[in-house]
């Protein structure tokens, strides 16, 4: 190699470290965009007894360059009944509402709002407050309110600022669903209404507050079973419902088992990849917008916008996510088994010393055995020592 070969090899390898130890960790850029809020209530037991009329505040965000209302919806739990509205008059707002209990939407429109002038820069300004009952015979639960972005007369959401129109793939990106929560701490509970879980994997249930006993059935066991304790066990894609009798009613569990197995990027441990035919999707917490995703050796994992990982030869590199200025980082391992070198017991498509180390390991009970079918070199279908030797004598030549 040349002189200048080298240098140019050197330049290129400094300014890839530099460039990736720049990328700003877990530091928050400011928003540029108002970002619109539905506040999270937690009511208390003995609240209800007062009145089962909640109040949740809609309010603005980082309001800086002054909030003027457009047209946006909000879709809201089945269990509630939208009972009015009161617009804060200290911003001016005069929103217009209008209500499809129906379809449990509420759609807004009106030109009132915060001029710039007047904006406050303070991280919550509440611009109103939705009012909703609660039936009488609901004592518990999370009830969601969620934006919506299209009314169902086909009209589209947007809202203004001052110097900036804020269009629907900006709405999601700063805007922040909620949810009422009603909090009994006598009251029977699942520990998870709503659970998604990937496929060969299982998960604990349990039933919050219990006195008595339990049956746990599954409204279709060809998707996901459960047993007496209330482990549940995915089978197959799809969706059913975990369900749990006790003291005469029953509580449930939405279940999704997904198409794919899913991995946040903020939790601890590698992502291990061993084939190329299951779905490796990673996820980055409360985004609400586009999330960044790089890999940082996409010879070994590719990552595309949805994040969906994409295996291409074996070995372990990061996978960065970056949403609002804040990035974080999961290491990946692929580790792909070939089925069609005999000998190749920890799956990396060749035979070595780590075969052996593998395959004594499991011998003695102490790790598992990626690919038990290169290992079974006599082809009897058990395992033993006499594979080892094999193994061993194959290193040797």
């Amino acid at each position: 190699m040349s002189k200048n070969t080298k240098m140019k090899t050197l330049a290129c390898c400094i300014t890839a470290i530099t460039a990736f130890f720049s990328i700003p960790f877990f530091s928050v850029s400011a928003v540029t965009a108002p970002r619109l809020n539905i506040k999270n209530v937690t009511v208390q037991a003995e609240d209800l007894t007062k009145s089962r009329n909640v109040g949740v505040n809609l309010a603005v965000c980082e309001n800086v360059d002054g909030f003027r209302s457009g047209s946006f919806g909000i879709r809201y739990d089945e269990n509630l009944v939208y009972t009015g509205l009161q617009a804060l008059t200290v911003t001016g707002n005069a929103f217009d509402v209008v209500c499809n209990p129906e379809e449990h939407m509420l759609w807004f429109s009106g030109a009132g709002g915060t001029a710039k002038s007047v904006a406050s820069t303070i991280q919550d300004e509440n611009i109103a407050t939705l009012y909703f009952n609660i039936a009488e015979e609901i004592d518990g639960g999370d009830f969601a309110l969620e934006f919506v972005w299209e009314g169902l007369d086909g009209s589209q959401a947007s809202w203004y600022t001052d110097t900036q129109t804020n269009k629907i793939d900006t709405m999601r990106e700063n805007s922040l669903n909620g949810k009422i929560s009603l909090f009994n701490p006598d009251s029977e509970a699942m520990s998870e209404p709503e659970l998604r879980i990937n496929p060969n994997s299982q998960k604990q249930l349990e039933i919050m507050n219990a006195s008595g006993d339990i049956l746990w059935f599954s409204s279709n066991p060809e998707i996901a079973t459960v047993d007496q304790t209330g482990l549940v066990t995915a089978v197959s894609t799809g969706k059913c419902q975990i369900q749990a009798f006790i003291n005469n009613h029953i509580l449930t569990c939405d279940l999704t088992v997904a198409d794919g197995c899913y991995y946040n990027i903020t939790d601890n441990g590698a992502v291990n990849i061993t084939d190329q035919t299951t779905k490796n999707i990673m996820e980055y917490p409360d985004a609400i917008g586009t999330v960044t995703w790089i890999s940082v050796n996409p010879g070994i994992v590719s990552v595309d916008s949805d994040g969906i990982l994409h295996a291409v030869s074996n070995g372990v590199t990061n996978i960065l996510g970056t949403y609002n200025g804040k990035t974080y980082m999961r290491i990946v391992s692929v580790r792909l088994v070939s089925e069609e070198i005999k000998g190749d017991a920890d799956g990396d498509g060749e035979i070595g010393v780590t075969d052996v180390v593998v395959l004594q390991k499991w011998l003695l009970g102490e790790s598992e055995l990626p690919n038990w079918k290169n290992a079974d070199l006599l082809e009897d279908g058990v395992i033993n020592i006499y594979d080892l030797l094999i193994l061993k004598q194959m290193l040797i030549k």
